[in-house]
């Protein structure tokens, strides 16, 4: 059976159904006046039930044939851009949210434009102001405060 990209999202999407049943089972009615009655878990179980069977009857109905569904270079790409993410909420946790954006916005950009690189100085501005953006919106719009870094508290 070759995996191709059909049967890879279909392996994510039984993943998903399978958490998505998983934690509609932990879901508590808030008031307990009927034990008869089906509660607020009826509509997430019929839901995943029912990506769970489309996913499990597209894996197997999947006769694609072809290139494979990513290329080593892709792969390894994909593999940089979870290392990043990864870095990414490690030096959030370190350093806090205006030390770690910036160099994280400015290294996703530059990995997901592909084979055209940007302009070194336009990202940088770029991430500049997008962190500025977010920092705005968060503060003052949601008012959540971000985090600062447990090496600056």
């Amino acid at each position: 059976m070759k995996m191709n990209k059909d049967r890879w999202i279909s392996l994510c999407l039984i993943l998903f159904a399978l958490i998505w049943i998983w934690q509609a089972s932990k879901i508590k009615p808030l008031l307990a006046v009927a034990s008869e009655d089906v509660g607020p878990k009826l509509f997430p179980y019929f839901a995943g039930s029912i990506l769970l069977v489309c996913s499990i009857g597209k894996f197997f109905s999947s006769k694609e044939k072809g290139k494979p569904f990513c290329t080593k270079e892709q792969w390894i790409t994909v593999g940089i851009l979870l290392g990043t993410l990864v870095a990414y909420v490690l030096l959030l946790y370190l350093v806090g949210f205006f030390v770690s954006t910036p160099p994280m916005l400015f290294a996703l950009v530059y990995l997901l434009n592909g084979r055209k690189k940007p302009k070194v100085v336009k990202t940088i501005i770029f991430a500049v102001v997008m962190t500025a953006i977010v920092f705005l919106v968060f503060r003052y719009v949601l008012s959540v405060m971000l985090p600062m870094g447990i090496l600056f508290d």
